[in-house]
């Protein structure tokens, strides 16, 4: 009798944690969906400073993707321009970081970083 108890017990706690961390992680997320309409290379942390019409506000965002850090979902086309997106984006903004003489600097663009990302097939 005691294990049952103390058997829902630990179950209980562990789904009320694995729920709360999934809550926090959503707050901290901007959700995106929109049309590419420009693409442009970030040399020096080889990541893609995407320029969107965004459909949530209607305005014209800068999100950056990040081979290393970004999940890329189907179709797999995140640095091209002229395909549909949809994904969630950190609330922060980051700049595209080029190389220079004097070693990395920023180009002046700034961007959401893409957490995850998926395109169309095509923007056509």
């Amino acid at each position: 009798m005691i294990k049952k108890i103390l058997t829902i017990i630990f179950i209980s706690i562990f789904s009320i944690a694995t729920l709360y961390s999934t809550a926090e992680a959503s707050l901290s997320s901007k959700p995106f969906g929109g049309k590419s309409t420009t693409v442009l290379f970030c040399s020096c942390d080889a990541s893609f400073i995407v320029t969107m019409q965004n459909y949530e506000n209607n305005l014209v965002e800068n999100f950056i993707y990040s081979p290393l850090s970004t999940t890329l979902y189907a179709n797999f086309l995140a640095f091209m321009p002229s395909v549909y997106m949809v994904g969630l984006a950190d609330q922060a903004m980051m700049p595209c970081m080029q190389v220079s003489i004097s070693g990395c600097t920023p180009s002046g663009l700034n961007g959401y970083r893409m957490q995850m990302v998926g395109t169309s097939f095509s923007g056509v």
